[in-house]
Protein backbone atom coordinates (compact mmCIF):
# COMPACT_ATOMS: atom_id res chain seq x y z
CA UNK A 1 0.00 0.00 0.00
CA UNK A 2 2.82 2.43 0.85
CA UNK A 3 4.38 1.88 -2.58
CA UNK A 4 1.05 2.56 -4.27
CA UNK A 5 0.53 5.78 -2.33
CA UNK A 6 4.11 6.79 -3.16
CA UNK A 7 3.18 6.37 -6.84
CA UNK A 8 0.38 8.88 -6.39
CA UNK A 9 2.53 11.37 -4.47
CA UNK A 10 5.27 11.25 -7.12
CA UNK A 11 2.68 11.62 -9.88
CA UNK A 12 1.19 14.70 -8.20
CA UNK A 13 4.62 16.27 -7.67
CA UNK A 14 5.62 15.66 -11.30
CA UNK A 15 2.33 16.84 -12.84
CA UNK A 16 1.27 19.92 -10.87
CA UNK A 17 0.32 21.99 -13.92
CA UNK A 18 -1.82 19.21 -15.37
CA UNK A 19 -3.59 18.69 -12.03
CA UNK A 20 -4.29 22.43 -11.79
CA UNK A 21 -5.83 22.27 -15.26
CA UNK A 22 -8.03 19.32 -14.25
CA UNK A 23 -9.09 21.20 -11.11
CA UNK A 24 -9.91 24.29 -13.16
CA UNK A 25 -12.20 22.22 -15.39
CA UNK A 26 -13.79 20.31 -12.50
CA UNK A 27 -13.82 21.92 -9.02
CA UNK A 28 -14.61 18.49 -7.51
CA UNK A 29 -11.60 16.83 -9.17
CA UNK A 30 -9.46 16.61 -6.01
CA UNK A 31 -12.36 15.17 -4.01
CA UNK A 32 -13.05 12.60 -6.76
CA UNK A 33 -9.40 11.59 -6.97
CA UNK A 34 -9.06 11.22 -3.18
CA UNK A 35 -12.30 9.27 -2.87
CA UNK A 36 -11.23 6.97 -5.68
CA UNK A 37 -7.92 6.22 -3.94
CA UNK A 38 -9.65 5.83 -0.55
CA UNK A 39 -12.16 3.38 -1.98
CA UNK A 40 -9.45 1.17 -3.48
CA UNK A 41 -7.48 1.18 -0.22
CA UNK A 42 -10.65 0.36 1.71
CA UNK A 43 -11.49 -2.55 -0.61
CA UNK A 44 -7.98 -3.96 -0.27
CA UNK A 45 -7.93 -3.60 3.54
CA UNK A 46 -11.31 -5.33 3.68
CA UNK A 47 -9.85 -8.24 1.76
CA UNK A 48 -6.89 -8.29 4.14
CA UNK A 49 -9.24 -8.58 7.11
CA UNK A 50 -10.91 -11.65 5.57
CA UNK A 51 -7.90 -13.55 4.23
CA UNK A 52 -4.91 -14.93 6.13
CA UNK A 53 -2.33 -14.33 3.38
CA UNK A 54 -1.67 -11.20 1.32
CA UNK A 55 -1.39 -13.45 -1.76
CA UNK A 56 -5.12 -14.19 -1.40
CA UNK A 57 -5.98 -10.50 -1.82
CA UNK A 58 -6.21 -8.52 -5.06
CA UNK A 59 -2.92 -6.62 -4.84
CA UNK A 60 -3.77 -4.90 -8.14
CA UNK A 61 -6.01 -2.61 -6.11
CA UNK A 62 -2.83 -1.02 -4.75
CA UNK A 63 -1.37 -0.51 -8.23
CA UNK A 64 -2.55 2.98 -9.15
CA UNK A 65 -0.87 3.12 -12.58
CA UNK A 66 -4.14 2.71 -14.50
CA UNK A 67 -5.86 5.37 -12.38
CA UNK A 68 -2.97 7.78 -12.94
CA UNK A 69 -2.97 7.05 -16.68
CA UNK A 70 -6.71 7.82 -16.81
CA UNK A 71 -6.03 11.17 -15.11
CA UNK A 72 -3.16 11.90 -17.49
CA UNK A 73 -5.30 11.11 -20.58
CA UNK A 74 -8.28 13.07 -19.17
CA UNK A 75 -10.58 10.05 -19.09
CA UNK A 76 -10.80 9.76 -15.28
CA UNK A 77 -14.42 9.41 -14.18
CA UNK A 78 -15.62 8.93 -10.61
CA UNK A 79 -19.01 9.59 -9.05
CA UNK A 80 -18.78 11.08 -5.59
CA UNK A 81 -20.96 9.63 -2.82
CA UNK A 82 -24.01 11.89 -2.26
CA UNK A 83 -22.80 13.19 1.12
CA UNK A 84 -19.43 14.31 -0.28
CA UNK A 85 -20.99 15.60 -3.50
CA UNK A 86 -23.29 17.85 -1.44
CA UNK A 87 -20.35 19.24 0.55
CA UNK A 88 -18.40 19.87 -2.64
CA UNK A 89 -21.42 21.65 -4.13
CA UNK A 90 -21.98 23.81 -1.03
CA UNK A 91 -18.34 24.91 -0.90
CA UNK A 92 -18.15 26.17 -4.49
CA UNK A 93 -16.94 29.76 -4.18
CA UNK A 94 -15.20 31.72 -6.91
CA UNK A 95 -11.48 31.75 -6.08
CA UNK A 96 -10.15 35.28 -5.56
CA UNK A 97 -6.79 36.56 -4.54
CA UNK A 98 -5.59 38.68 -1.65
CA UNK A 99 -7.02 39.82 1.64
CA UNK A 100 -10.22 41.14 0.05
CA UNK A 101 -11.21 37.55 -0.78
CA UNK A 102 -10.70 36.46 2.82
CA UNK A 103 -12.70 39.43 4.13
CA UNK A 104 -15.47 38.78 1.64
CA UNK A 105 -15.61 35.09 2.57
CA UNK A 106 -15.74 36.01 6.27
CA UNK A 107 -18.71 38.30 5.69
CA UNK A 108 -20.61 35.69 3.67
CA UNK A 109 -20.50 32.99 6.34
CA UNK A 110 -23.98 31.58 6.93
CA UNK A 111 -23.91 31.78 10.75
CA UNK A 112 -21.31 34.32 11.86
CA UNK A 113 -20.19 34.16 15.48
CA UNK A 114 -21.73 36.73 17.77
CA UNK A 115 -20.21 38.23 20.88
CA UNK A 116 -21.41 37.00 24.27
CA UNK A 117 -20.85 39.39 27.19
CA UNK A 118 -20.35 38.33 30.80
CA UNK A 119 -22.76 40.48 32.85
CA UNK A 120 -21.42 39.22 36.20
CA UNK A 121 -17.62 39.34 36.09
CA UNK A 122 -15.97 38.06 39.27
CA UNK A 123 -13.84 41.03 40.44
CA UNK A 124 -11.06 38.71 41.60
CA UNK A 125 -10.77 37.15 38.10
CA UNK A 126 -11.19 40.33 36.05
CA UNK A 127 -8.19 41.37 33.99
CA UNK A 128 -6.10 43.97 35.76
CA UNK A 129 -4.90 47.23 34.24
CA UNK A 130 -1.25 46.21 34.43
CA UNK A 131 -1.83 42.75 32.87
CA UNK A 132 -1.20 41.73 29.29
CA UNK A 133 -3.69 39.21 27.87
CA UNK A 134 -1.07 37.77 25.51
CA UNK A 135 1.51 36.99 28.20
CA UNK A 136 -0.73 35.90 31.09
CA UNK A 137 -3.89 34.29 29.68
CA UNK A 138 -3.74 33.76 25.91
CA UNK A 139 -4.03 30.08 24.83
CA UNK A 140 -4.03 28.91 28.47
CA UNK A 141 -7.68 27.78 28.63
CA UNK A 142 -6.76 24.21 27.67
CA UNK A 143 -4.50 24.03 30.75
CA UNK A 144 -7.42 24.88 33.01
CA UNK A 145 -9.26 22.42 35.22
CA UNK A 146 -12.12 20.31 33.89
CA UNK A 147 -15.37 21.72 35.27
CA UNK A 148 -18.55 19.88 36.19
CA UNK A 149 -20.03 20.85 32.81
CA UNK A 150 -17.29 18.77 31.07
CA UNK A 151 -15.28 21.67 29.66
CA UNK A 152 -12.46 23.99 30.65
CA UNK A 153 -13.21 27.49 31.98
CA UNK A 154 -13.34 30.04 29.16
CA UNK A 155 -10.80 32.68 30.15
CA UNK A 156 -12.06 35.15 27.56
CA UNK A 157 -15.51 35.07 29.11
CA UNK A 158 -14.48 35.07 32.76
CA UNK A 159 -11.35 37.27 32.62
CA UNK A 160 -11.88 39.61 29.67
CA UNK A 161 -15.64 39.74 29.98
CA UNK A 162 -16.65 38.63 26.48
CA UNK A 163 -16.32 35.72 24.10
CA UNK A 164 -18.20 34.27 21.10
CA UNK A 165 -21.19 31.95 20.81
CA UNK A 166 -19.12 29.39 18.88
CA UNK A 167 -16.62 28.91 21.74
CA UNK A 168 -15.70 25.28 22.39
CA UNK A 169 -16.05 25.95 26.14
CA UNK A 170 -19.40 27.73 25.85
CA UNK A 171 -20.84 25.53 28.61
CA UNK A 172 -18.69 27.54 31.06
CA UNK A 173 -20.30 30.82 29.92
CA UNK A 174 -22.31 31.07 33.11
CA UNK A 175 -21.93 32.04 36.74
CA UNK A 176 -19.66 29.45 38.33
CA UNK A 177 -20.16 28.33 41.91
CA UNK A 178 -18.96 25.73 44.41
CA UNK A 179 -15.98 23.58 43.42
CA UNK A 180 -15.92 25.04 39.90
CA UNK A 181 -15.48 28.57 41.24
CA UNK A 182 -12.74 27.44 43.62
CA UNK A 183 -10.86 25.58 40.89
CA UNK A 184 -11.04 28.54 38.50
CA UNK A 185 -9.85 30.94 41.23
CA UNK A 186 -6.87 28.68 41.92
CA UNK A 187 -6.12 28.34 38.17
CA UNK A 188 -6.22 32.11 37.55
CA UNK A 189 -3.96 32.72 40.56
CA UNK A 190 -1.47 30.18 39.21
CA UNK A 191 -1.46 31.93 35.82
CA UNK A 192 -0.73 35.21 37.59
CA UNK A 193 2.02 33.56 39.63
CA UNK A 194 0.29 34.20 42.95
Amino acid sequence: MSQGVKQIVNFCLDNKMMLKARLHLDPSFIAKMMCSVDERIYQWLRQCSVHDMVIDTDVNLMDFRQLLMDIRLNRFVYFLPPSIAKLAHDDKIEPKRGDSARKEKATTVKNPATTVKNPALVPEWKMRNNESWNTVFRNKTIQGPMLTMNCHPCLKYHVRGSCFNDCRNIASHCTLSGDDKGRVTKFIKSLRGE
